[in-house]
């Protein structure tokens, strides 16, 4: 019906059915009338408004070269509609959803000097910490920033965090190997957490149960440094259950590595398979994907491992794993990604 109404209620019409659908979850119908808003209307006023659908529903879909695609030409259209921080600090949770974590580092960087507001501040200046701590050799820039984040931020959860990621960073940058303890008041914390039956745990608080998860998680991290890893998969088992997906689903990253470096690929692969299903985060999925096929190439099912690399391409297709899968390819001359329906078909 909107093919015969007047342009205006037109334009409204795919725009809320768009919107509809994306709500609903119906990515592949909210995709086609967006495109078709866009494409009827090329000099529509929802520009903008339906790009940034677009961006939305290229998510959902996990197809992020084509968001990335979006989210350019977002940038172009938008004018002066979109504060530019703000698309940069898309930019940045895009690559570093991909893993990119030097490119999610200068998006983070150029939309924190355009941030606006106390909360906008604080939000992408702890992107940018993780996206420092995520790579070899830039832990003094994480350290600065966590040292920031401990002066201004307010939250006890997230002071807590900066806390923790604090001291694991000066253990990062140390010349003396020699381990802190956790800082008071995260000591104090964990003992009464565990001092609690599991019964009492349940009970408590959603933010008290994600600190305790997080203690365990850095500790986790500690041990690793120190080659304790039976200490450290107990500890990241406990992570990664927790509320944080992205944590959570580090954690299990972490663990399934560990796994593998054992060569206990059975165990890396059902691992990685429950983070797939249970996280939500996206960063870890990539990571997940890419280990979870060398688990299965490990494991002789050389098919299942090739649908693998190929949802990392197809839905991957700027992240480092995807070059590596690429360069793979190239240098062995053969093809590893497989033309099968696969769980990558969307």
């Amino acid at each position: 019906r909107s093919q015969n109404a007047n342009p205006e209620v037109a334009e409204k019409a795919y725009f809320r059915m768009a919107s509809v659908y994306r709500k609903d979850d119906r990515m592949f119908e909210a995709l086609e009338n967006v495109n078709t808003l866009l494409s009827r209307f090329p000099e529509t006023e929802r520009r903008p408004e339906a790009l940034k659908l677009k961006l939305d529903i290229y998510k959902g879909l996990k197809d992020y070269g084509r968001a990335l695609d979006t989210l350019a030409e977002l940038r172009k259209a938008s004018k002066d509609a979109i504060d530019a921080y703000k698309l940069d600090y898309e930019a940045g949770r895009l690559y570093f959803d991909m893993c990119d974590y030097a490119r999610a580092e200068t998006f983070y960087s150029k939309a924190l000097t355009g941030s606006a507001g106390r909360g906008e501040w604080l939000k992408i200046r702890e992107a940018l910490a993780l996206a420092y701590a995520r790579q070899p050799g830039k832990e003094t820039h994480a350290l600065t920033q966590y040292r920031d984040l401990l002066r201004y931020e307010s939250s006890q959860l997230r002071q807590s965090i900066n806390r923790l990621m604090y001291l694991y960073m000066q253990y990062m940058v140390s010349k003396e190997r020699e381990r802190e303890p956790l800082p008071e008041e995260e000591a104090e914390f964990i003992a009464r957490y565990e001092s609690l039956s599991d019964k009492q745990r349940a009970l408590v608080a959603a933010n008290e149960a994600a600190r305790a998860t997080w203690i365990y998680y850095v500790s986790a991290l500690l041990d690793m440094q120190e080659s304790k890893t039976d200490e450290a998969l107990r500890k990241l088992d406990a992570a990664g259950r927790s509320a944080d997906s992205l944590m959570a689903g580090d954690a299990m990253v972490r663990a399934g590595k560990i796994h593998m470096a054992r060569g206990e690929f059975e165990e890396a692969r059902q691992l990685f398979e429950h983070l797939l299903f249970a996280v939500k985060a996206v960063e870890p999925k990539v990571k997940a994907t890419y280990h979870l096929a060398h688990c299965l190439e490990q494991l002789g099912e050389s098919e299942k491992a090739k649908l693998r690399f190929d949802e990392v391409l197809k839905r991957y297709p700027v992240s480092p794993y995807a070059t590596r899968i690429v360069e793979k390819t190239q240098d062995s001359g053969t093809n590893i990604v497989s033309t099968a329906e696969g769980p990558a078909s969307i």
